[in-house]
């Protein structure tokens, strides 16, 4: 008796072990626990795949300041095309508005995002599901719908994010967002407006 109940306390003791080192957590472990997020800071390097129908390309953000005001430069090697994006503060904070196309020209917004949801779109859409937005056609209501899951490369490693899954409502200029579930990081991880931005890579 005394050899069958060390045998069984010996299983357990493995059986724990193996499984709190498992890389690969099951659906249901995986949403047992708290949201799965990461913070930005200058340095950082974050690589979408952007699709355009036959259009394919890599946007290379490299984070220069990330605060109050958010500063990066960009590069799409593909296109041969490169700058430098600058969010004021009171853009971080309060913009509804927002650019989706990046040209040679540097840019410095006052009163539009990118990249980013402001924190106060972030906000409403936390606090009541909610909030009006312009994406690049007109202002529209977008509704926080589910969350899910998305898997990028974090610093070399294979990571497991949790997204709010937004939505534009009405039929027209749909748009499909997926919103980094970090109030101090509310990254846009993506985007579809019939082309789609994909987070892929966080260096």
């Amino acid at each position: 008796m005394k050899h069958l109940f060390l045998a069984l306390l010996m299983f357990s003791f493995f059986a724990e072990a193996f499984s709190q080192n498992n890389p690969r957590p099951s659906r249901s472990r995986f949403f047992n626990n708290k949201y799965s997020t990461f913070k930005v800071k200058a340095g950082d390097i974050l690589v979408y795949h952007v699709k355009n129908n036959a259009d394919e390309y890599d946007l290379i953000v490299t984070v220069k300041k990330f605060g109050p005001e958010i500063n990066f430069d960009f590069e799409m090697t593909e296109k041969d095309t490169k700058g430098n994006v600058n969010i004021q503060a009171a853009a971080v904070s309060g913009a509804s508005k927002y650019h989706n196309f990046f040209t040679s020209n540097n840019q410095n917004f006052s009163n539009q995002s990118t990249i980013w949801l402001s924190k106060k779109n972030y906000r409403e859409l936390v606090a009541s599901r909610r909030t009006m937005m312009d994406m690049g056609n007109e202002n529209q209501v977008f509704a926080r719908t589910i969350n899910t899951t998305h898997k990028i490369n974090f610093k070399g490693k294979q990571k497991i994010v949790t997204v709010h899954s937004i939505e534009s409502q009405g039929t027209e200029n749909k748009s499909n967002l997926h919103i980094l579930t970090e109030p101090d990081n509310p990254l846009i991880v993506f985007i579809d407006k019939g082309w789609t931005m994909t987070l892929k890579e966080v260096r």
